[in-house]
């Protein structure tokens, strides 16, 4: 209970991010040890039985424990309830990544009505220090087989036509992560990054604690270095800035702000005239890959920003986004040409999440076509299943009108 305390004491510490009047002697932040983690979930996990539940998901080489919260309030069926998973991939190294979630659950775990509705309309996973060794030892990117748990070590470690991780020996933090994923099928994957000592050499890390005032610019929806690891739809990401910007703290928004345009191979001649961001494949993106799950990634400098942005996006999950019939996140369109999808069905949330993950996975499958050129007043789409049903399609119209009518 001490330790607790002596936590929360430093979470408020945190949370005031102000520089130290002394310039040269700057106040350090208190570094946060396994110890006071550990106790900190027990507590919440024991004050908080009825809506919070605390499982052991892994465990580093070294033994470290991989923690995952699950809040959600028990009085509404699950049923009825969208998935959110929020980690830490660099919780490691980018403490106030992980600081920022701690301060996340304090809200969660209160009595605003935005919490309270939260809790009732989702499952919140939450996964506050996803590399301990890194948080609490070693202040570095990589794991003890040199892999970084956010990239998953790069493609080599990946076999993406099977969609599956070929280290998960090597790497348990990136095979926790992995595991939930495919335990519960989120509709949004938030990773929470953010300012620490990974780029301090060795010998100078010193005591291995940050300055009060120590920040970073802020970013939120992707990643400079993998410019696929985003929302697929803008809006999202500007609901999201929104909220921070209604907080007090704007966004940098990546290529936009830099007012600079994508590149691909062909390119490489002018590749200092683009975007210096690659289209690339973290770990986070294996819920895309496999469950049309919407990820996001936030650079943080304030606690009270991640927090303010992250409650953003939440919200777009408690309620009903643009055209969509129902509540959530947008995740049910699983197949799309030309302003015509094949949507996800169900009369409650996880029927529809059951349903996206069946026809995300057959995509392989699908055959679509319309009549073109299209005719003012009527609307046409086809959807084939089956290659034998997809050679009914023709782009002769009598050939296609003869191949329909046989079947």
């Amino acid at each position: 209970m001490n330790r607790q305390l002596l936590l929360s004491v430093t979470l408020c510490a945190l949370w005031s991010s102000v520089f130290a009047a002394d310039p040269v002697n700057p106040e350090r932040v208190h570094r946060i040890t396994l110890e006071e983690y550990e106790a900190t979930l027990k507590f919440w996990a024991q004050k908080h039985s009825d809506i919070v539940a605390l499982n052991r998901v892994g465990e580093s080489a070294t033994g470290l424990g991989l923690y995952l919260l699950k809040i959600t309030d028990p009085d509404v069926d699950d049923e009825l309830k969208q998935v959110a998973l929020v980690t830490s991939l660099h919780g490691g190294p980018e403490r106030s990544g992980t600081t920022t979630v701690l301060h996340f659950i304090e809200w969660l775990l209160g009595d605003s009505e935005q919490a309270r509705e939260t809790r009732r309309k989702q499952i919140l996973l939450i996964m506050p220090i996803n590399h301990p060794e890194s948080f609490f030892q070693t202040d570095r990117f990589l794991n003890q087989a040199k892999i970084d748990p956010y990239t998953g070590g790069g493609p080599q470690h990946w076999d993406l036509k099977k969609l599956e991780y070929k280290s998960l020996d090597k790497a348990p933090e990136v095979k926790a992560v992995l595991e939930v994923v495919d335990r519960w099928h989120p509709e949004v994957h938030a990773d929470m990054h953010g300012t620490g000592l990974q780029e301090y050499p060795l010998e100078k890390l010193g005591d291995r604690t940050r300055y009060q005032g120590q920040i970073m610019f802020e970013v939120t929806g992707s990643a400079y270095s993998n410019y696929a690891l985003r929302p697929w739809d803008w809006r999202v990401t500007e609901a999201v800035i929104k909220a921070g910007e209604e907080a007090g703290f704007p966004s940098d928004r990546f290529e936009a702000d830099g007012q600079r345009s994508f590149h691909g191979p062909v390119m490489s001649p002018i590749a200092d005239r683009t975007w210096r961001g690659q289209p690339n494949f973290y770990t986070a993106q294996y819920g895309y890959a496999k469950y049309h799950t919407m990820v996001s990634a936030f650079e943080i400098a304030w606690e009270q920003s991640g927090v303010a942005r992250l409650r953003g996006l939440l919200q777009i999950g408690n309620n009903r986004w643009q055209s969509e019939p129902h509540e959530g996140y947008p995740v049910d369109r699983v197949k799309a040409f030309i302003g015509n999808y094949v949507t996800a069905y169900g009369e409650t949330a996880a029927a529809r999440r059951r349903s996206r993950v069946e026809l995300w996975q057959q995509q392989g499958r699908f055959t679509q076509a319309v009549l073109y050129p299209q005719t003012d007043g009527r609307a046409t789409y086809f959807v084939a299943t089956s290659a034998a049903a997809g050679k009914v399609f023709s782009k002769e119209l009598d050939e296609f009108l003869l191949n329909a009518t046989g079947r």
